[in-house]
């Protein structure tokens, strides 16, 4: 199926299959039935997987980058999406807008949501917003809720 980083439907594997004559040797062929159980779970799969994820360290008032990340679409690590620090609190992880397929077939980048997770020693609560289809925005608040930069922690976010 051309196309990642769309999400599979069951259609994009194509019809479901039938057997012209039962399976005899189930060590040497697989019944239809097996592949169309294969082809359903993988479209689910393919609807509640993180398509990325992007660690974002924080070492001082300044100062943001990315410590690791990894895409779904890009199972080479060939392309690296962007941090920068907005303001207090306020982080962005900027994707490409566009990314080759399996097949070198360009394809629009369209992330909707992602959650955030703060690793501190003391307690903070975050908050993502979908700036666009290739842009999301963190936010980072202390317990009294007000935006705050700790000295130095990561934050895992995860993108749908």
């Amino acid at each position: 199926m051309s196309g990642f980083p769309t999400r599979p439907s069951r259609a994009a594997f194509g019809p479901t299959r039938s057997d012209t004559y039962p399976v005899v040797d189930p060590t040497r062929y697989v019944a239809a039935s097996i592949f169309n159980l294969e082809h359903w779970q993988t479209a689910g799969l393919g609807v509640v997987t993180p398509l990325a994820w992007a660690e974002i360290l924080i070492s001082g008032a300044d100062a943001a980058s990315l410590g690791e990340s990894s895409e779904a679409w890009d199972p080479a690590g060939v392309y690296v999406p962007a941090v920068s620090k907005i303001g207090v609190g306020h982080y962005r992880i900027t994707y490409a807008t566009t990314y080759p397929d399996e097949l070198a077939t360009t394809v629009v980048t369209n992330l909707r949501w992602a959650m955030a997770t703060v690793q501190s020693s003391t307690f903070f609560h975050s908050q993502c917003v979908a700036n666009s289809a290739y842009e999301m925005d963190v936010y980072v608040f202390d317990a009294a809720n007000a935006a705050d930069d700790p000295t130095s922690f990561s934050i895992l976010v995860t993108i749908w």
